[in-house]
């Protein structure tokens, strides 16, 4: 599976990190004929039916795309941004997905309202008890002239990954490290892994997305926050803090497969 050479590679998955709890790493990330979903809690990663977090979980386009609205009572929001005849596959197929098949909700548990391009979930959406959730697609949040895009008319494409995080308390946004946090490349962009040698230094950094209304833009270097490391996630073998630009470096003791996640704080 991993490349070998003098010095073993190990490939280093990392973790979407959103400003609250414990961030798991994927297993993949999506490629071209899937996307991905994340989707926490006050901090957690919720878990599936398996008792696994749903962290990146992919999901293929051809399983959306045999979703239809109609079953659902929800024909009314089909979805069509071209005009060419054929409905998108959008955020409201991978919410039913999620729902049904990764979770193992009853989706006629549901309490769904509002319009075309305001359609609003009231309560029971992922088992959370009611609509108190921001969600990001590909690190960023999802507006056109301000206005936020809502389920059923945000498009998803190939390699798309979606972040949702749901918060007992309405005031998480007055948080000042608010906003969904990232690992991200030496060029600033939003990465899921790195490979490097084996005991060799890895300088990771982290960044965060911060909310829209906020004022700020792009991805905002995140200091002084504990990034653990580890074979699987919650078993830490060891841990570096990031300097004042997010960045540190993570010597992995062996090659193998090794994941990385960090520890927000829960704003209220």
């Amino acid at each position: 599976m991993y490349k070998t050479t003098a010095r073993k590679l190990l490939s280093i998955l990392l973790a979407l990190t959103l400003l609250l709890g414990m961030l798991p790493a994927p297993v993949v990330a999506a490629g071209e004929d899937s996307v991905s979903i994340s989707i926490s809690f006050d901090g957690q990663y919720i878990s599936d039916q398996t008792g696994s977090p749903v962290a990146y979980v992919p999901v293929p386009l051809s399983a959306l795309a045999d979703i239809d609205l109609a079953d659902y009572g929800l024909e009314g929001y089909r979805h069509d941004s071209n005009g060419d005849g054929n409905d998108d596959i959008v955020a409201l197929h991978l919410y039913i997905y999620t729902h049904e098949t990764i979770l193992g909700e009853d989706w006629s548990d549901m309490r769904v309202s509002g319009g075309v391009g305001s359609i609003f979930f009231e309560e029971g959406l992922f088992g959370f008890e009611d609509c108190n959730l921001n969600y990001y697609l590909n690190g960023e949040y999802p507006a056109v002239d301000g206005w936020g895009v809502t389920a059923d008319q945000l498009v998803l494409s190939g390699g798309d990954f979606l972040d949702i995080a749901g918060y007992t308390s309405w005031n998480f946004y007055n948080d000042s490290a608010s906003g969904f946090h990232y690992f991200v490349d030496e060029d600033g962009r939003i990465t899921h892994g790195y490979n490097t040698a084996a005991s060799t230094a890895l300088s990771v950094k982290l960044g965060r997305t911060a909310p829209a209304f906020s004022g700020e833009s792009g991805l905002v270097d995140v200091g002084g926050y504990t990034v653990s490391y580890g074979t699987a996630i919650g078993d830490e073998t060891g841990s570096v803090t990031t300097d004042s630009d997010g960045c540190a470096d993570i010597t992995f003791p062996t090659a193998g497969t090794w994941y990385v996640w960090c520890e927000g704080g829960y704003g209220a």
